[in-house]
């Protein structure tokens, strides 16, 4: 009988069978052949590894012994930790976790109330670098080329980043900027002459270029159209100082009457057929650009706003931006903002008007300007110190920039708020636009009271009112516009963002985690006032663009005011990311955004560089858009209802062209009284 071999001899043949180097057990040897295995209290680390139930036998558990493979067991006891440190532990992982849920809702934060920041280098000696809030329509453009480049790689952002590439997709640099590169860089040079002899010599050559008729064509456009915030200059006074250039070329005239005069016939060549001279005359107005920058008075104040309407009017929003905050700047410094001492011997009543009318017309298209571009306002309220002027259009604007202003600081703050709150603010502002629109003069109103919709004898009325009405128009629904657009922004990026992630599960790229409350956007079941706040934006866009169709083929002048390009753009924008939502494109919105171009092709010279920059880019959002659906349609193996999809267009199409025709031709019908009225 071969004696029984001991458990260390045993263990250290296992050990050199599979090539570890376990220690010798330290439990007492098994009994000898025949005897009942010896067992331990412990699984051995294959069983534990497994996670099945260990009989715990010496040499060999009945698990490792079927399927043939070294058993060992686990020599040193686990250390098992106090309840302080699983207590420690957890609430360490609740703060990474509560650390993470804060970047996730900073970044859905952003979707809302970011910004956009670009630079360029269009001259080595003015670099710009620029920043564009969350109310501009470029933050809004970046948002739309992120969500049409999700699914397709030809339209990737390059390396500069989504800004950039967003920028050059649509080519909307030059509007970002606000320079054109087929013009030189801006530059001041120095001139020896005295202020008097520089006016002579420009006198000269303006006599030399451009002819008398030519000139009074644009003043009297200028003078037609009633450039909104432009009260202050006197239409007597322009004319005679045109004539006073041309038909009296020795009399002397002051340095900044001139300028004024030659600021306002630039403005006015925007509004012709003769667009290139707005350009000869604005360069030469640069070119007295030093003694502008070094004077203070009334009179520049006046020089550098006409300036800024200029850049506005030729969509550099930028420079009309910079422009808007020096004049400003050096009205603060000439006391504009505050009322003139009563002693003053040169206080009269025609002065008081003439200061408070510059001061508050500068004053509310700065607070205008800025929250289109979604930049803070240069002076507060609380700073001014001046009585409103007797002019009701400039009255009902602050009006009406005063809840613009508080939408910004409520609604577009970068501090994490939430949703409802924002709804709570939201209402509250629109109730105060509905106090708005029922406090303003009979004149200025496009409803009736009580009524949401446009009633034809009140716009008939509307359209026989200067261009101050359409302003007060486009600014209110603009503002209502962006009252709800982060509403909008939200559950489209969010919808986008949710789906993507429930599609591709297997993907880890950064971004396609939805947050939180975006969970149940991909659902029906969204909450009535989230829908509410999108049919709110989106109702907008829609009465936008409808009252200028309307406006243009009714009103053919109210053409020229090509700053109206930078509203259907907005609109336009809104429509296009209304579309990006899961539903898929409405025949009745992509309709309203091809009335969009139609406007903007409508407007004269069809080679206008801002208003073809937005063209293109409105084209290109649409056709991105399509190739969107069908690769859509493509990945949910759907056979493509085209021929479909046209029936539904061009009917939508026959409905909106019915009501717009209608209306038409009821406002035509309501203007039979009034046929002789310049306008037409």
């Amino acid at each position: 009988m071969t004696p029984c071999t001991t458990l260390p001899q045993r263990a250290t043949e296992r050990s050199a069978s599979v090539g570890s180097e376990n220690p010798t057990w330290s439990l007492r040897d098994p009994p000898c052949k025949g005897n009942p295995h010896q067992r331990v209290n412990k699984a051995c680390d294959n069983c534990r590894g497994r996670k099945i139930k260990c009989n715990g036998a010496i040499p060999s558990c009945q698990s490792c012994d079927v399927r043939g493979i070294a058993c060992q067991y686990r020599v040193r006891s686990r250390v098992r930790r106090n309840a302080a440190f699983y207590s420690k532990r957890k609430s360490q992982r609740a703060a990474q976790n509560s650390r993470e849920a804060q970047l996730t809702t900073r970044s859905g934060l952003d979707d809302m109330t970011g910004g956009m920041y670009a630079s360029d280098s269009y001259s080595a000696a003015y670099p710009l670098q620029l920043f564009y809030g969350p109310s501009s329509n470029f933050f809004l453009l970046q948002k739309i080329h992120r969500l049409l480049s999700a699914d397709m790689p030809a339209v990737q952002p390059a390396s500069g980043g989504q800004a950039e590439s967003s920028l050059d997709h649509f080519r909307y640099r030059s509007l970002f900027f606000g320079y054109d590169r087929t013009l030189p860089a801006p530059m001041a040079m120095p001139s020896p002459l005295s202020h008097d002899d520089r006016v002579f010599v420009a006198r000269a050559a303006l006599r030399s270029m451009l002819d008398y008729a030519t000139a009074m064509r644009f003043v009297d456009r200028f003078i037609e159209i009633e450039i909104p915030f432009l009260y202050f200059v006197d239409r007597h006074a322009l004319q005679q100082i045109v004539r006073t250039i041309y038909e009296r070329p020795t009399v002397a005239i002051i340095q900044q009457d001139y300028l004024k005069a030659i600021a306002c016939l630039a403005f006015g060549a925007t509004m012709t057929e003769h667009a290139d001279w707005a350009e000869i005359l604005f360069t030469q107005l640069q070119e007295f650009g030093l003694e502008v920058e070094n004077a203070v008075s009334l009179k520049i104040v006046q020089i550098i706003f006409i300036m800024a309407q200029y850049q506005m009017q030729l969509g550099r929003h930028n420079s009309a931006y910079l422009l808007t905050g020096n004049a400003l700047r050096k009205a603060i410094a000439a006391g504009l903002h505050r009322e003139m001492p009563q002693e003053d011997p040169d206080l009269t009543p025609m002065v008081v008007q003439e200061r408070r009318l510059t001061f508050w017309s500068l004053c509310v298209f700065e607070y205008m300007i800025c929250y289109c571009l979604g930049r803070p306002h240069a002076i507060s309220e609380d700073d001014i110190h001046t009585q409103f002027p007797e002019n009701e259009f400039v009255v009902a604007m602050a009006g009406l920039t005063r809840i613009s202003r508080k939408s910004a600081r409520l609604l577009y703050k970068s501090q994490p708020v939430s949703l409802e709150e924002m709804w709570k603010t939201s209402q509250a502002i629109q109730t105060e636009l509905q106090q708005f629109e029922d406090s303003l003069p009979e004149r200025f109103r496009f409803r009736t009271m009580g009524s949401s919709a446009l009633h034809c004898q009140s716009v008939a009325q509307f359209f026989l009112g200067s261009g101050e009405s359409f302003a007060v128009y486009y600014m209110y629904y603009h503002t209502v516009l962006l009252q709800f657009r982060p509403f909008l922004i939200f559950k489209t990026t969010g919808q986008n963002r949710h789906i993507k992630a429930t599609t591709n599960q297997e993907s880890q790229d950064e971004g396609l985690s939805s947050l939180p409350q975006e969970k149940n956007l991909a659902s029906n079941n969204l909450p009535p006032w989230l829908k509410e706040a999108c049919a709110g934006a989106t109702e907008a866009a829609r009465t936008l663009i409808r009252f200028i169709f309307i406006a243009y083929a009714s009103i053919p002048v109210a053409k020229n005011i090509r700053h109206n390009g930078f509203y259907i753009d907005a609109a336009c924008f809104v429509l296009v990311l209304t579309m990006l939502g899961p539903q898929g494109p409405v025949p009745e919105d992509m309709t309203l955004v091809r009335y969009g171009l139609t406007c903007l092709s409508d407007m004269l010279p069809h080679t206008w560089v801002a208003l073809s920059h937005s063209a293109f880019a409105i084209r290109r959002m649409l056709t991105l858009l399509e190739q969107k659906q069908e690769l859509k349609l493509q990945r949910s193996a759907r056979v493509s209802s085209s021929s479909l999809c046209d029936l539904q267009m061009k009917n939508a199409e026959i409905h909106i062209q019915t009501e717009l025709d209608q209306l038409s031709r009821d406002i035509y019908s309501a203007l039979d009284w009034d046929l002789t009225n310049p306008l037409f």
